[in-house]
């Protein structure tokens, strides 16, 4: 019976170290308190997201994006990533940090709403002949995530400001 359940192993104490709760938004405050273990699994499910995202651009196919994107966020990440096959040059990417904030928690705890304030991504682009290329970004990120089967999964993703780093960070 045991064999049904898929467990994932627990994050690297170096990556869960990416994420920096901020203080709650004031209008997190009036819905119910966010709890310390569900505070942890949303970061966690949030960090496998984006080292997802990674390893679909090293295998050049949307893989395993299902397990944490939904609805239609779920087929615009596809997208993305597939956009990326008719491209002769190879991406990687990682994500160095993160400052997320509450900004909603459901009173029935199956969504929450999160303000990324400095999602530092750094990634690297490696022509088919040549130097990879090295771009570092510091960008701001509104995320709905939604506790779907006992995953939480992102059903919703929009960027608001990009600011480029120099690449030595």
């Amino acid at each position: 019976r045991a064999a049904i359940f898929v467990v994932a192993p627990e994050l690297p104490p170096e990556q869960i170290n990416r994420v920096v709760w901020l203080a709650d938004a004031p209008s997190a405050a009036a819905g119910r308190a966010l709890e310390p273990v569900v505070r942890s699994r949303v970061a966690e499910a949030y960090l496998r997201a984006w080292t997802q995202i990674d390893l679909s651009y090293q295998a050049r196919r949307p893989y395993g994006l299902a397990t944490y994107f939904g609805g239609p966020l779920l087929v615009q990440m596809e997208e993305v990533i597939s956009a990326t096959l008719a491209s002769p040059w190879q991406l990687r990417q990682s994500s160095l940090s993160h400052s997320l904030e509450l900004t909603f928690y459901a009173p029935d705890g199956s969504t929450v709403g999160l303000r990324d304030r400095a999602a530092r991504l750094v990634q690297q682009f490696t022509p088919p002949e040549g130097e990879p290329v090295i771009a570092t970004s510091e960008s701001v990120y509104n995320v709905v995530m939604v506790l779907d089967q006992g995953n939480w999964r992102i059903r919703a993703w929009r960027r608001e400001a990009d600011t480029a780093l120099p690449a030595a960070l």
